[in-house]
């Protein structure tokens, strides 16, 4: 490794002599800084919406926190249906359209916005739910390993 940073380049060295267990603390700090996704996809959200008066940081909250719960009970359901053999492939269009489609119309009801309004919003919300999910990785990764 050679991230230009001799510390850093040690401590992923060390690291990756186990591999299994850097996978571990990954895993590990990615549960445990989960909750980091609300405040690193607020600025995204306000994106959206900085110049519709009435709206604050607590309404995107609540719109981040509500997307985050379904994204988990999403997850969840597709763990439980990778049990049963050949699920997964049949219903592959179905799960892959679900949190664009639960983001429209949820934006389109939470934030009260007209169908278009809320139509040109949700490819953005998908392309910053992907810049939010990024830096998250990134950062579990950098605590995992360097922690």
């Amino acid at each position: 490794m050679n991230t230009s940073w001799a510390g850093l380049d040690k401590q992923i060295k060390k690291k990756l002599e186990n591999p299994e267990l850097a996978f571990y603390k990954i895993q590990n700090a990615a549960y445990k800084f989960a909750f980091l996704l609300v405040p690193i996809s607020l600025p995204f959200l306000w994106l959206l919406f900085f110049w519709k008066r009435g709206l604050t940081l607590f309404d995107h909250t609540v719109y981040i926190l509500y997307s985050l719960s379904f994204v988990s009970l999403l997850f969840v359901t597709l763990s439980l249906l990778a049990y049963i053999p050949g699920a997964l492939s049949l219903l592959t269009p179905w799960w892959l359209l679900a949190f664009p489609v639960h983001a429209y119309f949820q934006m389109k009801g939470g934030y009260d916005l007209k169908p278009f309004s809320a139509l040109w919003r949700t490819p953005m919300l998908m392309l910053f739910a992907v810049f939010g999910l990024s830096i998250f990785l990134v950062a579990i990764i950098v605590v995992g390993v360097a922690g």
